[in-house]
């Protein structure tokens, strides 16, 4: 079974759990807070056959003493150590954070600005890609200056180029693929 696959199971299930216990929001940020110290580190390092047994369950048992004693989140870390899937935390975060979009009626969608955009103007983009979409839409934003102006959207998969890299990009094309042609 794919690490994708294995992320997805274990983040259902979380979520899962979560929800009956209707804490999905809180369990969202400290699986965040959790994944990116496993980034921090290197995944690599709790990657299967890393780490042995009881190394595994002491890191667990300090992870836990950190979230609190008996939390949803510790009795889930400490199945992960059981399992030796530690190293899957930043991957579950990713997938957790789908479902519960998904659960919501969201998307996530990832705009790439030349430069910071005004409140009105993300409130804008925001509420145009919702209608396109027919769901609200969470825009997570970067700067690329390369862009030279605009943005470049991507949203369940699509991507919408309005930069002014892409549109020169694309005239200077069709100006090198008339070259040589006559002109009538």
């Amino acid at each position: 079974m794919s690490t994708t696959a294995i992320a997805r199971r274990y983040a259902k299930a979380l979520y899962e759990l979560a929800a009956e216990d209707g804490v999905v929001d809180a369990i969202a940020d400290e699986l965040a807070t959790l994944a990116q110290a496993v980034r921090e580190v290197g995944a690599e390092a709790l990657q299967p056959g890393s780490r042995d047994s009881e190394s595994r369950i002491r890191l667990a048992e300090k992870i836990g003493s950190a979230l609190g004693v008996d939390s949803l989140l510790t009795r889930f870390v400490r199945v992960l150590a059981d399992n030796d899937r530690l190293g899957e935390l930043p991957a579950i975060c990713e997938w957790f954070v789908k479902i519960r979009d998904v659960a919501a009626g969201r998307v996530r969608a990832f705009v790439t600005a030349s430069a910071a955009l005004s409140e009105a103007d993300l409130e804008r983009l925001t509420a145009v890609f919702s209608s396109l979409v027919g769901k609200l839409v969470v825009p997570e934003v970067a700067i690329d200056d390369s862009l030279i102006a605009g943005v470049v959207v991507e949203v369940e998969g699509r991507v919408f180029d309005g930069s002014v890299r892409s549109s020169l990009q694309r005239l200077g094309e069709r100006m090198a693929g008339q070259s040589g042609k006559p002109t009538t």
